[in-house]
């Protein structure tokens, strides 16, 4: 399946999106890297009045501790915000295990250091990802987690 560039629609490859009449490209091979990073795009859900409202403090939400700051200082009661804040959880409880993990790990000398650099890396990557795409004004799902639903 493909998403529409424009909409963000769920699409088959080489169809027609039925809201936007985008074409989709059936002979674009994405790298390994694109296809884990092209997550659904559900930013027409939102209007962009909330999305503008409410970007910066949903954006903050991506540092781990602060997931809580869109539920208290955005739109009360925004799914956007609640999106965003879900994701900021999911990544606290995913650096929590990894930190657990890694303190595990250490006692194995070079093989633990390394296993802990590299999902400490994963967890500063889903930070960067979301950051980005928040203050972009677009609302994408984190790759591998992003159906998890927390916060609803």
């Amino acid at each position: 399946m493909a998403f529409c560039e424009k909409c963000g629609k769920e699409i088959p490859e080489g169809s027609v999106c039925a809201d936007c009449s985008v074409q989709t490209n059936a002979n674009t091979e994405k790298s390994a890297i694109g296809k884990i990073l092209d997550t659904k795009d559900t930013t027409n859900d939102y209007t962009k009045e909330e999305i503008e409202k409410n970007k910066v403090v949903c954006g903050l939400a991506y540092i781990p501790i602060l997931f809580w700051l869109p539920l208290v200082a955005g739109t009360k009661g925004s799914k956007y915000c609640k999106f965003h804040s879900n994701n900021g959880l999911l990544i606290l409880i995913i650096d929590v295990v990894i930190s657990i993990v890694g303190s595990l790990l250490g006692l194995i000398p070079i093989v633990g250091l390394l296993t802990s650099s590299v999902l400490g890396l994963i967890v500063v990557a889903y930070i960067v990802f979301g950051m980005v795409f928040t203050f972009q004004g677009k609302v994408k799902e984190l790759p591998f987690i992003g159906g998890i639903k927390i916060i609803s």
